[in-house]
């Protein structure tokens, strides 16, 4: 996490770099969008459990875990991810039926809101 110590504080100027993004570049190879993915990933996990997670799942895999709810991440990785042929264990799902069942599990949560927004309203 020194490297979110590093963008947050702007200690890269510091060390030289008029931007994080020169920063990353020079320092670790790769451009800010990466190192911010990465952040957001050990934000999400911890920084040690984050590196045990990106290295069994890949970053881009880890990037959508970080990404959803904490209920849809359990759901996810102790039942699996819902696909059009059965359910699968979040590793062996491609990130292509990942995002599916996340867009709908998302449309269907705002179905249900709506639905308790319009009860709540007297007719």
């Amino acid at each position: 996490m020194d490297v979110k110590s590093i963008r947050d504080e702007r200690y890269y100027k510091e060390l030289g770099y008029s931007n994080f993004d020169d920063y990353c570049k020079d320092a670790w190879g790769v451009d800010k969008g990466f190192i911010n993915e990465r952040i957001k990933i050990a934000d999400t996990f911890g920084s040690e459990k984050a590196v045990a997670v990106a290295t069994s799942l890949g970053h881009k895999k880890s990037l959508l875990l970080s990404r959803m709810t904490e209920d849809q991440r359990t759901q996810a990785l102790e039942q699996g991810v819902p696909t059009d042929k059965g359910v699968k264990a979040y590793e062996d799902a491609t990130r292509r039926e990942i995002i599916e069942w996340r867009k709908k599990a998302e449309r269907a949560e705002e179905a249900r809101e709506r639905a308790e927004r319009e009860r709540a309203i007297p007719g």
